[in-house]
């Protein structure tokens, strides 16, 4: 999941460039960990995009069923929430800084791990979502967002509803919609 800064067109083919980077990184190396591919496009940025003032956040996410684990980094993107089968809601925090903020030898895109066990579900998004206001001017934020989580009834949601669910309920919220760049994720272990 990747955010750019700035809006409109000019965000929109960074975005582009950037997507023909991640395919270059996949293609050279299909098995690289989640760390390393936030440290190579953070030197992409720093190379070919800060330069231009634009900046980025990522999360990457990697998971191995067989094993039971999910594997992510994240540079600067909005955490990930983790729901377990049991209800337990916890963070997947970032582990670095902006893409293109930090020189290359400065930059430490750790990779963490945790279980991922069958029935566990992990919502990402970008800044859309949790910035959306209501009339006050209040964002929802990732607490507001963990608390839409929090309180939704698993055995209520097919695979895949949380991500339909919690866009349902921020755009209940939301005091106007203005089409910014809202983008929910969702992976879900199914049983096998």
């Amino acid at each position: 999941v990747l955010a750019v800064t700035g809006h409109g067109i000019g965000a929109a083919l960074t975005v582009n460039r950037v997507h023909g980077e991640l395919d270059r990184i996949f293609g050279e190396q299909p098995d690289i960990e989640p760390g390393q591919t936030l440290y190579a496009m953070n030197h992409y940025f720093n190379v070919a995009l800060a330069r231009h003032e634009y900046f980025g956040t990522a999360l990457c996410l990697r998971v191995d069923p067989a094993a039971g684990v999910i594997e992510w980094a994240n540079g600067g993107h909005p955490p990930a929430v983790m729901r377990r089968a049991n209800g337990d809601v916890h963070c997947l925090e970032p582990t670095a800084g902006m893409l293109g903020v930090w020189p290359d030898d400065l930059y430490d895109a750790t990779t963490r791990r945790c279980d991922f066990a069958r029935g566990d579900t992990v919502i990402a998004c970008t800044d859309g979502l949790i910035e959306a206001c209501d009339p006050d001017g209040r964002q929802l934020g990732h607490e507001g967002l963990t608390t839409l989580i929090t309180g939704m009834r698993a055995s209520r949601l097919a695979a895949g509803g949380y991500a339909d669910a919690v866009l349902r309920e921020a755009d209940a919220r939301r005091y106007r919609l203005d089409g910014d760049d809202t983008l929910i994720v969702e992976v879900v272990r199914t049983g096998d």
